[in-house]
């Protein structure tokens, strides 16, 4: 009895070290997916020119998620800002007034760690297209929601 017991203890340390050898190493996973996102971290301001032009603002957060909302003069609406980007700084997002999908425009372009980026723009059932830039900052308290962009 005593050596089952022995051997009932030993499976649970055995289990206990791999437990603890997968959470670090789940840890430092997120650490590192974290860390390729911090030139990219904050908000963004951006405008937008072409066949419509605008502003607006935008969050990139630690996992590379682009929020924000910014003002199409076309439409003469706010509109909604999402998408993501890569670790290389590749952005991919989207704009539309809310509810709105035929007026969805996809952004594509380069951010570069000094916080500059620039693309193109298209919106191919509207038949506009475009480019665009974006500056990072300033920075606003953690947490913050970006005010709306305004027209000019």
């Amino acid at each position: 009895m005593l050596i089952e017991y022995s051997g009932v203890v030993s499976s649970f340390k055995l289990g206990l070290r791999t437990a603890v050898r997968l959470a670090c190493l789940f840890a430092l996973v997120l650490e590192a997916q974290a860390a390729g996102f911090a030139d990219y971290v904050g908000n963004w301001q951006f405008e937008f020119s072409g066949g419509d032009s605008g502003r607006g603002k935008a969050v990139v957060d630690e996992r590379g998620a682009i929020r924000g909302d910014g003002f199409s003069n076309v439409s003469r609406s706010t509109v909604s800002v999402s998408g993501s980007i890569t670790r290389d700084g590749e952005m991919q997002f989207s704009a539309a007034p809310s509810g709105v999908t035929s007026l969805q425009s996809t952004f594509v372009g380069q951010a570069k760690p000094s916080g500059i980026a620039s693309g193109s723009w298209s919106n191919p059932s509207a038949q506009l297209s475009g480019k665009w830039t974006a500056k990072r900052g300033p920075d606003e308290p953690p947490g913050a929601t970006p005010t709306p962009a305004q027209p000019r």
